[in-house]
């Protein structure tokens, strides 16, 4: 499978997009996109989110993870609870993301116990 450095440069190129008018799309310096796409650095993961949006794929496509570009389509209610939790996410520092990140892997770990 493609790593995520390829998939952003793949989709950018699809869109018709420079590397400067996507990192202005994503309200980052001008080379952003670039030391993405060279693989240098990772991008956060509210905006490879972002990224994902802006590219119509899931986040899973867009990391490499797997090859189906968009395996559910969200509703205008789901994507109003996502813009939601991720307007919560976005303005969090490093260490409460994290904790943030660890309460909802324990939510999942608890409602893949409970349907067992």
């Amino acid at each position: 499978m493609a790593e995520l450095k390829d998939r952003i440069k793949q989709l950018r190129k699809e869109k018709g997009l420079t590397q400067i008018a996507l990192s202005d799309m994503i309200l980052h310096g001008k080379t952003a996109v670039s030391v993405y796409e060279s693989g240098t650095r990772t991008p956060m993961i509210a905006d490879a989110m972002q990224l994902a949006s802006i590219f119509d794929v899931s986040l899973e496509y867009l990391t490499g993870r797997s090859d189906i570009r968009v395996p559910y389509k969200l509703t205008e209610e789901d994507l109003q609870q996502w813009e939601k939790l991720m307007s919560y996410l976005s303005v969090m520092d490093e260490r409460d993301f994290q904790h943030a990140s660890v309460y909802a892997e324990w939510l999942l770990d608890r409602q893949n116990k409970n349907q067992q």
